[in-house]
């Protein structure tokens, strides 16, 4: 035995999991992906042989002595030209096209419920509900006069109860909306990519592109020692097959690095359309489940005001009534006065 017996028997566990010796040289040579797998390939990435034990083993062999199956492995690999450089690049290959596919999801998340909360109209009208509640409650005080509130304002907003300690203010302003603008009814659908959106991290996405960017750059310049040293050939099956797909994954690259502009650039857009000062850095997942939670909010103040009854709601919009509320009775000034005062004393 040449090899210490520890690292003869570690690499007698691989091969046991591995396709023939005779094949596995071809295998890498032409990266072929039937007889090697991601996992395999993985493997026999851990477990390359040093310097000092090719030429261990290539003594033994030069000398005639018999090799065991993991010597003969050693002696195998020791033979194909650049095979770290060459394994490296087909791991990055076979991992290539998940990565890629993993980030524009979010990244479309992210930018298409930019243009949704922007373009929201029924946000609008419930924002502008809120608004107008806050100032009549804040009426004769500097803060009566407001022109807008910071969205981290909700999480109060939706603890102010009235008098009977049972009516929220958030409750009462969204049932104000939804009755003097039925198309506030549309939150929920126009708002529908928030939620996946709430769970993205433009930050964390940002160094994921960066990352895919610089592996394949790096692919590219080991691809080129392939190319350039005694590791190329005529012919090369191998860097054929890897030069056609490099060609293609720097297109991919570039496809997700724009996107990832867009949506940043959106994000960006649509924070400072909020009223962030420019020097406030507000992150993706902070802003987004802010959103989310008025959405999902939204939506059980409204199943309380109709019952869930989709007919109700349907009706509504098409009729563009007016004075529905809990219980079926009627909003008119003197009860919105009434309550907002019960609010005010309450809260």
């Amino acid at each position: 035995m040449v090899l210490d017996g520890k690292r003869s028997n570690a690499i007698g566990i691989m091969l046991a999991k591995l396709p023939p010796i005779t094949e596995i040289k071809n295998a890498i040579l032409e990266a072929d992906e039937e007889t090697l797998d991601y996992d395999q390939l993985l493997a026999i990435s851990m477990n390359l042989p040093t310097i000092e034990e090719v030429s261990l083993v290539k003594a033994a062999h030069g000398s005639g002595a018999p090799l065991d199956k993991p010597e003969k492995f050693v002696l195998l690999l020791s033979s194909i030209p650049k095979l770290a450089i060459r394994i490296s690049v087909w791991l990055f290959k076979m991992t290539f096209v998940e990565r890629s596919q993993d980030l524009k999801p979010p990244l479309k998340s992210c930018l298409v419920a930019c243009r949704q909360v922007r373009e929201s109209v029924a946000l609008k009208l419930v924002l502008g509900t809120v608004l107008s509640l806050g100032n009549y409650l804040n009426g004769g005080t500097c803060r009566g006069q407001a022109d807008g509130f910071k969205m981290d304002f909700f999480p109060k907003f939706k603890d102010t109860k009235d008098v009977t300690n049972k009516v929220t203010l958030f409750h009462y302003a969204i049932d104000v909306a939804v009755n003097k603008f039925p198309q506030a009814m549309l939150l929920t659908e126009e708002l529908r990519l928030v939620r996946p959106a709430s769970k993205v991290s433009l930050e964390d996405l940002s160094r994921d592109v960066t990352k895919l960017s610089n592996d394949t750059a790096l692919a590219k310049k080991q691809l080129a020692t392939i190319l350039g040293g005694h590791g190329g050939r005529e012919g090369d099956a191998f860097a054929k097959s890897m030069q056609e797909f490099l060609a293609e994954a720097e297109g991919i690259v570039s496809q997700v690095s724009d996107l990832l502009g867009d949506a940043a650039k959106a994000f960006a857009d649509l924070v400072e359309y909020f009223g962030y000062p420019p020097k406030h850095k507000v992150k993706s997942e902070e802003f987004f489940p802010v959103i989310r939670d008025l959405v999902e909010d939204f939506k059980t103040v409204v199943s309380q005001v109709f019952r869930g009854d989709p007919k109700e709601i349907t009706d509504l919009m098409k009729s563009g009534a007016v004075g529905e509320t809990i219980g079926g009775g009627v909003v008119g000034d003197e009860m919105m006065q009434s309550r907002i005062e019960s609010i005010r004393h309450g809260g």
